[in-house]
């Protein structure tokens, strides 16, 4: 996250060019479209033609395709430029995406991009109470620092 002209543009640029061949992105320059022409795009680059408008069954075709693509050792990136624009609700629908999952693992990673507000936007969609900062400790518990329960997928273990 940066102010206007801080070259996040420029840092998903170098980020292209330095991910490994069996990583695809899917990038998103100007997410200020509707759920539905955003879930569209994505199913686009991953060879899915709606057909009929149906979300959940679109969802279900990525989640297919994305399977395929993991078994043939392919991995897809979500990169959301402008990331800020996205309405409260678009926001947590993309966040939505990151359950599409295999025992293995998340089967699309989704970097977003965006100014300060986007901090902001995030912020207020967290858990009330849940600040990423240390989980409470059970009584008598003197190990290391540990995330919150909420945070365990956004921070690294």
């Amino acid at each position: 996250m940066g102010d206007v002209g801080t070259g996040k543009s420029m840092l998903i640029n170098s980020l292209l060019a330095l991910l490994p061949s069996q990583v695809q992105p899917i990038t998103i320059p100007n997410p200020h479209v509707s759920y539905l022409k955003l879930i569209r795009f994505i199913a686009g680059i991953l060879g899915i033609i709606d057909k009929n408008g149906n979300i959940l069954e679109l969802i279900e075709q990525m989640k297919e395709a994305l399977i395929a693509a993991r078994h043939q050792g392919r991995d897809y990136l979500l990169i959301i430029d402008e990331a800020q624009v996205l309405s409260n609700e678009n926001l947590e629908q993309i966040r939505l995406l990151s359950n599409i999952e295999i025992p293995e693992g998340k089967l699309l990673q989704i970097f977003l991009v965006g100014q300060y507000e986007l901090s902001r936007k995030i912020d207020g969609h967290a858990q009330p109470g849940a600040d990423c900062g240390p989980a409470p400790e059970p009584p008598g518990y003197r190990g290391g620092w540990q995330p919150h329960p909420h945070c365990q997928q956004v921070l690294p273990g």
